[in-house]
């Protein structure tokens, strides 16, 4: 695509919402409505259980991404776009939170968090391609912060489904449901054919980049995958264990009482840490038209919320711990969404490649877990958590260092 093609208005606000929509599929989901539910199912035994229940989901998701984006390529090159999928995935993320809502066995949980992955997977590897397929570069980065603030505003979601519901609850899924429908459908139904031609690449397909005869890009795409992930293994072991470190300290330092009262606390100084973080990164990356200063600054930010994370301290430290990491983890993914479009632009298969990217999200939910569980075998359910969330410290380090090895963007 030509830097000056034509986005329409409606792109700017439409794609935003839809990915918060998608965000709030999941942040809410694994940071409250599961941990929670499983919770009630096992009782003392929830870590063990929901290591397992988020190992198995984790390898779902994995393989639904990479098939997804496959799928929305070749749903692009026969339909003119994605968006007969985009909708398709989110009629069937409506119906695995109605299974979800229902679900009350600890089996039946782990059969609908199947559902749930294959669904989620279906909606966000097509919508995460738009980016690549339509935004310009110089406003990639901006347009990536907004899609990326999606994750701390999601936030607030678990914050409102804490109050509205304090306990679990299936209402609490089918409210989540209804919001998820609210923020997809404007895309879907203001999209119009005749804009998606103006937006289409005017690179033919067989002149489109490969990244098997670019060994540069190839090499870049590698080392943006491996920085991606170390700093996703962070992601994935705060917003799935959230809640089981809360619940060991609640009541502690100034904590309070409960996990559930934290978690209406906690999601607001996300959100305006993690908004902060995605646009002033999105926006400045684009102004000065780098990618990897930036992003290596957002990991060393992340490695030192972690390790503050991981200590035994008041809950304010842990508030501004929080936010910190927030600010880190939405700048370092915003920037490298950016740098990872760049890379892909006018690649024939970058929905398939996307999906491999989309790996760094997955592959922490597998290791994550299983470093739990591993630590699990020798110390305490808290010193576990708090050892797993050290090493997710040194990976963010190493993340920082490691993205600025790429040489193909600047």
């Amino acid at each position: 695509m030509k830097d000056g093609a034509r986005i329409p208005k409606h792109f700017g606000w439409t794609y935003p919402l839809a990915q918060f929509g998608a965000h709030l599929a999941f942040v809410p989901f694994f940071g409250l409505l599961f941990p929670r539910r499983i919770d009630a199912i096992a009782g003392e035994g929830a870590v063990t259980e929901l290591s397992w229940a988020l190992l198995t989901g984790a390898i779902v998701a994995g393989i639904a991404h990479i098939a997804a984006g496959h799928a929305g390529d070749l749903w692009l090159r026969r339909f003119g776009s994605r968006r007969g999928l985009i909708a398709a995935g989110w009629l069937m993320l409506v119906a695995a939170y109605a299974w979800l809502a229902l679900a009350q066995s600890l089996s039946m949980m782990i059969l609908a968090v199947i559902a749930f992955q294959i669904a989620l997977n279906v909606l966000f590897a097509p919508l995460g391609a738009l980016l690549t397929d339509y935004v310009p570069n110089q406003r990639k980065g901006t347009l990536a912060g907004w899609s990326n603030a999606a994750l701390p505003v999601a936030g607030i979601g678990t914050a409102g489904l804490a109050y509205l519901f304090p306990a679990d609850s299936p209402a609490a899924f089918m409210v989540t449901a209804a919001a998820i429908s609210v923020c997809v459908l404007p895309l879907l139904l203001i999209w119009l054919p005749a804009e998606t031609q103006v937006l289409a690449f005017e690179r033919d397909d067989e002149v489109a980049t490969n990244m098997t005869v670019q060994p540069a890009i190839r090499h870049d795409f590698a080392i943006a995958w491996i920085a991606r992930l170390l700093v996703q293994l962070g992601g994935a072991l705060v917003l799935g264990y959230l809640f089981s470190l809360l619940t060991f300290r609640s009541g502690n330092n100034g904590y309070p009482e409960t996990a559930s009262a934290a978690l209406i606390i906690l999601p607001f100084f996300a959100a305006v840490a993690g908004i902060s973080g995605a646009l002033v990164a999105g926006h400045m990356s684009d102004f000065l038209k780098r990618r990897l200063r930036p992003t290596s600054v957002a990991g060393i930010i992340l490695t030192a919320a972690l390790v503050l994370m991981s200590l035994e301290t008041s809950w304010l430290v842990f508030l501004i711990a929080y936010s910190l990491f927030h600010i880190g983890l939405t700048a370092f993914i915003t920037v490298d969404s950016a740098l990872v479009a760049q890379l892909l632009a006018g690649n024939a298969q970058r929905g398939m490649w996307l999906g491999i990217m989309n790996l760094t999200n997955t592959l922490p939910g597998i290791f994550g877990p299983v470093l739990t569980l591993l630590a699990i075998g020798g110390l305490s359910g808290l010193s576990a958590l708090q050892l797993v969330l050290t090493v997710s410290a040194i990976g963010a380090a190493l993340a920082s260092i490691l993205i600025t090895r790429i040489r193909s963007v600047r």
